[in-house]
């Protein structure tokens, strides 16, 4: 019994290792086969189009927003892009000149919007005081802004606020000393910084500019509350 029993164990064990060895010499095949195939995937990248320029190439005196005309002319000529000349520019030229005027406030801890209602209030003349809605319409914001604000200026030392004597109601905005002291200087600052923009124009682009950019505003109508 013991016999017949090693000899079917053996027997098994044999068929095991045919099995195996049947397997394996197939996973080989398999695998050589593979490396010989070409890789089609790879065959068809090296056929795709070099990419586009990001920009088409023009001349010496060109911008970015010729560029960008010139773009959009090229991949949507169904459109009219010629209207960014303009706009385009005005909107790159706006951002430019509010990073100029923002260097020359950074040091005294001022936005644009808060310089401009001081220098509102300023420029109304003795007692430099406004109510809100006179100065929310200078300075073109919200009310809540425009609230927001005036609760900064206060704080600094730069405003007090007081009840209006025609309205009890609301609270009028007056420059403190030191708001007038400090509106002074950094008006003298921002006209300095307001001409050396425009130091390359002669009087005559200046006068041109000015006379179209006025036209356009009028056309466009009133500024938006931001």
């Amino acid at each position: 019994m013991k016999k017949n029993s090693k000899a079917t164990m053996s027997l098994s064990t044999k068929k095991k290792v045919e099995k195996k060895a049947k397997t394996d010499a197939k996973k080989k095949t398999t695998i050589t086969k593979a490396k010989k195939k070409p890789n089609r995937s790879n065959a068809r990248d090296s056929k795709v189009a070099p990419a586009k320029p990001l920009t088409t190439p023009l001349g010496k005196d060109s911008d970015l927003i010729d560029t960008l005309i010139s773009d959009w002319g090229r991949e949507r000529p169904d459109l009219d892009a010629s209207a960014m000349a303009v706009v385009g520019r005005l909107l790159r030229v706006a951002v430019t000149l509010d990073a100029r005027i923002n260097e020359v406030l950074k040091p005294h801890g001022l936005l644009y919007s808060e310089f401009d209602a001081l220098a509102t209030l300023l420029r109304s003349g003795d007692p430099y005081e406004l109510t809100p809605t006179e100065l929310q319409e200078a300075v073109v914001l919200t009310s809540g802004a425009m609230t927001a604000l005036l609760n900064r200026l206060t704080k600094k030392g730069l405003v007090a606020r007081r009840r209006s004597k025609v309205d009890g109601r609301s609270l009028t905005a007056r420059l403190t000393a030191k708001g007038v002291k400090l509106t002074n200087k950094l008006i003298a600052l921002r006209f300095d910084e307001a001409n050396d923009a425009i130091s390359e124009l002669t009087q005559k682009q200046r006068t041109d500019i000015a006379r179209l950019l006025k036209t356009f505003g009028q056309r466009l109508g009133s500024t938006p509350e931001i």
